[in-house]
């Protein structure tokens, strides 16, 4: 019923690369979905936990969860967790990435890019760039050459006219809940 739907529980994402530990979006103790990972052997949560204070790592009324984690695709290895938030949010588990991506919110600001792939050195990225509004495209980053060149944009048929103007929101309300969109 509609009285347990934001009632404690966890949903299985999947596996890390060895299949030893299940991931699990929970929000069990907490006011928002967080990252845990249950060692199969024992029934235990690790102590790893990746979550954020403002944002759920998946809908509150998902049964299960799309694109949540993020593997790196040449070692199989958890990279990043992605995170429901108005825009889409990733948290690195490596600092590089995350350092990249901040210097990648800085360079393309008022639009935002999202590291989407990446090859086996860490030295070229896919970057989709896109802003409230506008669909955005695709950049490829040379992360050690310092070049960025743009390869495509989403939708090149919307011209600004034809786009929906949008603005985000994030406010709290008399009752102190926080309120994004």
């Amino acid at each position: 019923g509609a009285e347990h739907l934001l009632a404690p529980r966890a949903v299985p994402l999947g596996f890390d690369r060895e299949g030893r530990s299940l991931f699990i979006a929970t929000n069990v103790g907490r006011d928002t979905f967080t990252l845990r990972a249950l060692v199969l052997a024992t029934g235990q949560l690790e102590e790893f936990e990746a979550g954020h204070q403002r944002y759920d790592l998946i809908e509150p009324t998902a049964l299960a969860a799309g694109d949540v984690l993020r593997f790196d695709p040449h070692t199989h290895a958890l990279a990043g967790v992605r995170f429901a938030a108005a825009r889409r949010h990733t948290r690195w588990l490596d600092p590089g990435m995350t350092a990249l991506e901040v210097q990648l919110q800085k360079q393309l600001a008022p639009q935002r890019g999202e590291i989407r792939e990446w090859n086996v050195e860490r030295r070229r990225f896919l970057v989709e760039v896109s802003a409230p509004g506008d669909p955005g495209g695709f950049h490829v980053v040379d992360a050690a050459a310092g070049t960025m060149i743009r390869c495509g944009d989403r939708a090149p048929w919307l011209t600004a006219a034809k786009r929906n103007l949008t603005h985000e929101f994030d406010f709290l309300t008399d009752d102190g809940r926080r309120l994004a969109g």
